[in-house]
């Protein structure tokens, strides 16, 4: 072959090349895949083993951060566990603020038992958790500095003296799920001067205000059908709700 022909030869290769690339014919290379110690992030980023340990670092940390903390908490309470369920049997923390948690040691904290705050006269505020079905007899009596507490809708019984003598309470709102204010729940709270009554009580056992000394008027539900010797101080003015329970 002259060199001629050599040339129209590469000529013809040359062109038929560059047919192929204009019509999309014409495959790249395909990309190098990722070395020993690499992977592949999010939106095709290579990571580096270093970043992937210092992001499972992290998570640990965080782990144990919270493991930790969790621990704080439940060291704080003294427990035993009942059909898979914890009751608190004595708060043992310093705390002014006292949260109780919702699960230890993976099981739901279903009790708060009798006396377990009695007598923590520093203890001001008291969150309960949504996990609490029962609260037992004088669980918080003597508690002469709580002011704050709600009880949530899912407890269904109050023990009696459950807040005995709490001269620090301003403001009571009985449960929704209480159908039964029990005896001396609130006797003695000098301080309560406001008290919300929901219209499925249909029971207040005997001395459960009394002693109540602020407490200017209370205004008792058409559900109430019982309500016991001394529930409320002689100068407290009750009221008969005219509304319809719901």
């Amino acid at each position: 072959m002259n060199r001629k022909s050599i040339a129209s030869l590469v000529l013809a290769i040359l062109a038929a090349l560059a047919f192929s690339i204009c019509n999309g014919c014409f495959t790249p290379p395909a990309p190098p895949t990722s070395k020993a110690g690499t992977g592949i992030g999010a939106g095709g980023h290579v990571v580096s083993a270093r970043a992937q340990m210092a992001e499972s670092n992290r998570m640990e940390k965080a782990k144990a951060t919270r493991a930790a903390a969790d621990a704080a908490i439940t060291a704080q309470y003294r427990c035993t566990t009942n059909g898979g369920a914890i009751t608190i049997n004595r708060y043992i923390g310093s705390t002014r603020d006292a949260a109780i948690p919702g699960k230890i040691n993976g099981l739901p904290v279903t009790a708060i038992g009798e006396g377990a705050f009695s007598s923590c006269a520093s203890l001001t505020n008291v969150t309960i958790p949504a996990s609490i079905v029962s609260i037992d007899e004088y669980a918080f009596s003597s508690c002469t500095g709580l002011t704050n507490v709600t009880i949530p809708a899912s407890t269904r019984s109050l023990g009696s003296g459950v807040f005995w003598g709490c001269t620090g309470l301003i403001d009571v709102a009985v449960p929704t799920g209480i159908a039964t204010i029990p005896q001396y729940a609130y006797w003695g709270c000098t301080r309560l001067r406001w008290v919300t009554i929901p219209d499925n009580v249909t029971k207040i056992g005997v001395g459960a205000f009394w002693g109540c000394t602020n407490l200017p008027s209370v205004t008792i539900p058409r559900s109430v059908t019982s309500i016991g010797t001394d529930a409320f101080p002689r100068r407290t003015k009750v009221i008969r709700s005219t509304a319809v329970p719901r």
